[in-house]
């Protein structure tokens, strides 16, 4: 068989970018920043491929990327500072992006759970009814997952602010000489790895509460330990609360999502100490590093490329 020698190069950039809207509901005009992360990349051969050449070329594939998305209209999620309401392609949005992975994660778990459920030497009625349980668990993530319009009167959004608040905005980072976007973007910049975390002890979680639940644990010697399947319900509850955050922090402010995550981080850290001898020292080695990333939140986090100010109209 052939051996193919090649190099790939990658380049990964992040934008911000100001979008001005009128509310579909209200009807008055807010600025709210949206932003990511996107790549581009090239592969070529070790001799004949230049690095500058494909430096340049992955550079032109993820500069194009940015700015299609500069150009688009009805991105990005934020609240309107004067209603407190979602906009409706917000919320479609996220219904469609939830409802999708609603529908992964649950074959997911299906697939998972089946060789557990059919299980000769498992009870048929406590196999249904753990699933079930399992089941709603997921279905409540999911559902709180996705946004709806509102109002959320008692909620503060630091992605949205009014025109006069951004007139404001912009004078003071005049005053300081730097991108308002940018220093808009990077104030609530979140720390990827606490989703990273949130997300592995959460699925972690939920298979060994529910192995807990089913069987009394995948150690055979547990599964003789009285009451030992009581101990998968705060485990279960544990990976609700992560999986929820992993969906929902970026429709917190920067404050509230660190202030969840340091909370969550410490019930990993306990439950990793108490119940490590199931399984649960991944929670916390999870929690610790929660904590770690809430504490160097913009660490070695360069500034993203700003897009400027866009006039929108909603479709």
């Amino acid at each position: 068989m052939p051996f193919i020698a090649y190099k790939t190069m990658t380049i990964k950039l992040s934008y911000a970018q100001g979008r001005r809207i009128a509310c579909d509901n209200c009807q008055q005009s807010f600025v709210y920043i949206h932003g990511g992360t996107k790549r581009g990349g090239t592969i070529g051969l070790p001799v004949l491929s230049r690095d500058d050449k494909m430096r340049e070329e992955a550079s032109r594939k993820v500069v194009h990327a940015i700015s299609e998305i500069g150009a688009k209209t009805n991105v990005g999620k934020a609240i309107c500072p004067h209603c407190k309401c979602y906009q409706k392609f917000m919320v479609n949005a996220s219904r469609r992006r939830w409802g999708c992975g609603g529908l992964a994660v649950g074959a997911l778990l299906l697939l998972i759970l089946c060789p557990i459920l059919f299980s000769p030497f498992l009870d048929r009625a406590k196999a249904v009814g753990a699933f079930l349980v399992v089941g709603l668990i997921g279905s409540l993530a999911i559902a709180k997952c996705s946004i709806s319009r509102g109002p959320y009167f008692k909620k503060e959004d630091d992605r949205s602010m009014t025109d006069a608040e951004f007139e404001t905005f912009l004078a003071e980072c005049d005053s300081n000489e730097c991108d308002p976007f940018v220093l808009w973007w990077s104030r609530r910049a979140l720390h990827p790895g606490i989703r990273i975390c949130m997300l592995v002890s959460g699925i972690a979680n939920i298979l060994i509460g529910s192995s807990l639940l089913l069987t009394g644990g995948f150690i055979e010697e547990f599964q003789a330990i009285p009451y030992i399947r009581l101990i998968g319900v705060p485990l279960l509850a544990l990976a609700f609360f992560e999986i929820t955050y992993f969906a929902q922090v970026n429709k917190k402010s920067l404050h509230e999502a660190l202030a969840r995550a340091r909370i969550i981080s410490v019930w990993e850290s306990v439950s990793g100490i108490v119940f490590g001898v199931f399984g649960c020292g991944i929670s916390l080695v999870c929690g610790g590093c929660i904590l770690l990333f809430t504490r160097n939140r913009l660490a070695d986090k360069p500034d993203p490329i700003s897009l400027g100010l866009l006039n929108a109209t909603v479709d």
